[in-house]
């Protein structure tokens, strides 16, 4: 059974290999195939793979290095939870290569690094609805930054828990 830190050291492996050859026309530069997004940068993503109209490639991607590493199940959950709630999220912070992590403080197993986290501002949204329809679409780690600016819960696809004080009534 893979741990955690097997998982990120498969994808700090994988961003160590060298760059493949830029692509030929009409090619898919990198992976779009099976479970994960994985291309070195989000702009090299063709239109016809991002299949998900209420998120963008560059929103999702590293911030500090603009790859792009997601799994399809978590974008597809994500999709869900934007068509429940209704209203556009905004997402501060989603797929982190183990640098970028380091840099912002990030946790040493930190699910962004493996593409099935994000950071979503709470401004616009009720936070007992949210992360009760974010439950629903099968996430299942929440971190809680209600005194950040701004405010943003942490959700992910992981084991089940919680951290950080709950937002206010």
């Amino acid at each position: 059974m893979r741990t955690i830190r097997d998982l990120i050291r498969s994808v700090f492996t994988r961003e160590r290999a060298p760059k493949p050859p830029e692509p030929a026309p009409g090619e898919i530069p990198v992976s779009a195939v099976g479970d994960m997004l994985d291309y070195y940068s989000w702009e090299l993503v063709p239109p016809g793979v991002w299949i998900w109209p209420h998120f963008s490639p560059r929103e999702l991607a590293c911030k500090g290095t603009g790859r792009l590493l997601i799994q399809r199940r978590a974008i597809v959950a994500l999709q869900a939870l934007r068509r429940e709630v209704g209203r556009p999220m905004v997402i501060l912070s989603a797929y982190r290569t183990p640098e970028h992590n380091r840099r912002v403080g990030g946790a040493r197993d930190s699910r962004h690094m493996l593409g099935d986290a994000f950071d979503v501002s709470m401004e616009g949204h009720d936070p007992v609805e949210f992360e009760a329809a974010a439950r629903r679409h099968g996430f299942r780690g929440f971190g809680f930054y209600p005194r950040s600016s701004p405010p943003f819960m942490h959700i992910d696809r992981g084991a089940p828990r919680t951290w950080g004080d709950r937002f206010p009534r």
